[in-house]
């Protein structure tokens, strides 16, 4: 989810008060929050089994 599509909801909600964007903006909000979370999870993932992977390169050299 694109942060602009939540901040363009919320503040055309508060701008042209129209009461039903302002619920679809927050929704937007918590995709976006969830799927920034889990990438930063999964690249924490991956970045702590770098040095196995690098260590276990250098061995099959």
């Amino acid at each position: 989810m694109r942060p602009a599509a939540v901040v363009a909801a919320l503040t055309a909600a508060t701008a042209t008060r129209v009461d039903w964007l302002r619920p679809l903006g927050r929704v937007l909000l918590w995709i976006s929050a969830g799927a920034r979370l889990l990438t930063a999870a999964g690249f924490l993932a991956a970045a702590s089994r770098w040095p196995r992977v690098c260590r276990a390169l250098w061995r099959v050299r």
